[in-house]
């Protein structure tokens, strides 16, 4: 039966007409083994150089890095040619508990929760949160010039490693936003990693090896079985955590304008059970930390590679503000240079590098009609550093999304996807990359300790980037006047 199934695969499934690799064409184990190895962002990029902009990568899955497949997969569509979400994201719905709003498959109650949770995430809501963020971004700069500024290296003997750092930060704020309690993870408080933050990693992990030995095996059963117990156990530590942290704050009476503020006063969530509010919890989480912390470590790492752009966006923050305390989201939203680093750093190294598989429904993606029941995905990686849609893709060129007669695709760069299933994150995301980039240049000169570190070669991708550690030279800014509290004037 096997045999025939390879037969079938190569010959005679609806596919078959797709290029691609025949490993890739007779069964999962091509593709399977890239996702496993980490390198699949990488792998896949060089294997659409050969085979072109569509291409099989499982026997029923295509990848495609066309630029109008984003609106044809991701935008809004009736109900009956909608893209789907597939079993792709079962498991974890299945293994622990209710669904939430990345797992929701049904596009009417995904709906429901999404109006439930995005007025937390609106433009109004951050406007209210913005003293909540800033005083963490204040606390960042503080610890970075206690800790490092002074002597380059810490009381270790070690030299600031961004990567921690911006961890540190990111669940700090989205800790106490989430959760209404600025002791949820107290990272920068305490100057070391809350368990949460390794944890939701090797969440990550597991979910990708969950989906790939469900695809080898077969049947989930079998794959849930083959899973090492210490990382379920450690999901559901995770899961426990956030639950205890949400039914705390729900039951608090704090007027406190947080995201449970603006959730509980929307008529969606008056039905909604205590269990279904706290399976939001982690996405809600991983909305703004891990994601973001990837963003600004990868800028970082960038920044200071490219030291002709770093030196330009040094030069645009310290002439815009007369002090550290104008340095405000109203102001650095403005900022042409500051903000086209931003957009080329996600597209560099955007925090899912993968793509977010859906089922075709029997429409045409790029040209090619897909059949009924296809996976297909348009890879961030891959469609963010195809030549055929930038010019110079692997440098760092922020200059692109400032001249108005660059030609490059920039609608190909979606690290927060498009559509009804957007990233819900976004506006939360920009405020911290603006405000935390721009206060730490203006603060400190930044130098990259190892030169030859090759940042892309160390990363390692399960549904979000592993990355290295990034050791940075802290340097106070020379001539700034700075508090007793280390907080620049």
């Amino acid at each position: 039966w096997a045999l025939w199934r390879v037969v079938y695969n190569l010959n005679f499934h609806p596919l078959a007409k797709f290029p691609g690799p025949w490993l890739a064409a007779a069964s999962t184990l091509w593709f399977e083994h890239d996702i496993l190895s980490g390198r699949s962002p990488f792998k896949l990029a060089e294997a659409h150089k050969k085979y072109g902009p569509i291409m099989r990568i499982a026997p029923n899955q295509l990848s495609v890095a066309d630029v109008r497949a984003w609106k044809e997969i991701h935008g809004h569509h009736p109900r009956e040619k909608s893209f789907l979400k597939g079993d792709f994201y079962n498991d974890d719905v299945k293994n622990f508990g209710l669904e939430n709003i990345f797992t929701m498959k049904d596009a009417v109650k995904h709906a429901e929760m999404r109006r439930m949770l995005a007025y937390a995430f609106s433009t109004k809501a951050l406007t209210d949160q913005e003293g909540i963020i800033q005083g963490y971004i204040d606390l960042l700069i503080k610890r970075l010039g206690q800790r490092y500024a002074e002597k380059e290296r810490g009381p270790d003997g070690e030299y600031c490693n961004m990567v921690t750092w911006y961890n540190y930060i990111t669940f700090d704020i989205i800790g106490d936003l989430a959760f209404g309690e600025s002791t949820a993870f107290a990272c920068l408080k305490e100057q070391k990693e809350h368990p949460w933050v390794t944890i939701m990693l090797d969440g990550f992990y597991l979910n990708a090896l969950n989906e790939s030995l469900r695809r080898i095996c077969g049947t989930r059963k079998l794959a849930h079985w083959l899973i090492p117990k210490s990382l379920k156990m450690k999901r559901m530590r995770m899961d426990a955590y956030a639950r205890n942290l949400v039914v705390n704050r729900l039951a608090s009476q704090t007027n406190r304008k947080d995201f449970w503020h603006y959730i509980l006063n929307r008529p969606e969530s008056k039905d909604t059970s205590v269990n279904e509010l706290c399976m939001q919890a982690q996405p809600l989480v991983a909305a703004g930390s891990i994601t973001t912390s990837t963003t600004l470590s990868g800028i970082t790492f960038y920044l200071l590679k490219y030291s002709r752009v770093y030196n330009i966006l040094k030069d645009e923050i310290r002439s815009s503000f007369k002090s550290y305390a104008d340095i405000t989201e109203q102001n650095t939203v403005r900022m042409q240079y500051l903000n086209a680093v931003i957009e080329e750093g996600l597209r560099l190294y955007p925090a899912a590098p993968g793509g977010m598989p859906r089922i075709s429904p029997g429409a045409t993606v790029a040209g090619h009609y897909i059949p009924r029941g296809t996976d297909i995905a348009v890879p961030l990686f891959t469609a963010a550093r195809d030549p055929a849609n930038w010019s110079v893709p692997n440098e760092m060129y922020p200059e692109r999304w400032i001249d108005p007669n660059n030609t490059d695709k920039k609608e190909a760069s979606q690290p927060f996807l498009l559509g009804p299933r957007g990233c819900l994150g976004k506006n939360l995301a920009y405020m911290e990359l603006r405000n935390i980039l721009a206060k730490v240049v203006y603060a400190y000169d930044l130098e990259l300790v190892d030169k030859d570190l090759d940042w892309e070669k160390k990363s390692r991708a399960w549904s979000v980037w592993w990355k290295p550690e990034l050791h940075v030279k802290v340097t106070k800014r020379p001539g700034l006047r700075w508090t007793a509290d280390d907080i620049p004037l």
